[in-house]
């Protein structure tokens, strides 16, 4: 497994772990984060952080990867990464799914190695 799939990883398990420090560690001070669940491109760390305080309201949420991903090596050290997740969503007795559509830029020389991050629901799923 190459370092940029262990980093999508990682991810994954911090926001399903609702580990907001390990979350934001992993962006880049200067990253780009049009999300899934908001209207606003969150481009500074301070909103970024405000997107994923949002997801407080909920009682668990956990992200699955759906499939496989796709995998572009832009150079050496950075790559696309892209594909399908699912977000579950729970608030009480009540869940919600929504399926969702993922590309990160990751640069693996960085310590904060996601530089961009777009998500958006699958319009049908």
């Amino acid at each position: 497994m190459n370092k940029a799939k262990v980093i999508l990883d990682k991810w994954v398990a911090a926001v399903s772990a609702y580990d907001v420090d390990l979350i934001l560690s992993l962006y880049d001070a200067d990253a780009r984060l049009l999300p899934t669940y908001s209207d606003v491109i969150r481009n500074t760390p301070e909103t970024i952080k405000d997107y994923f305080m949002g997801l407080a309201r909920f009682d668990n949420v956990e992200v699955i990867l759906d499939g496989g991903y796709s995998e572009q090596h832009i150079s050496e050290d950075i790559y696309v990464l892209s594909g399908d997740y699912r977000w579950e969503l729970s608030e009480g007795e009540n869940m919600t799914v929504k399926n969702a559509r993922y590309s990160f830029v990751i640069d693996t020389t960085l310590e904060a190695p996601i530089t961009h991050h777009h998500s958006s629901e699958v319009p049908g799923r």
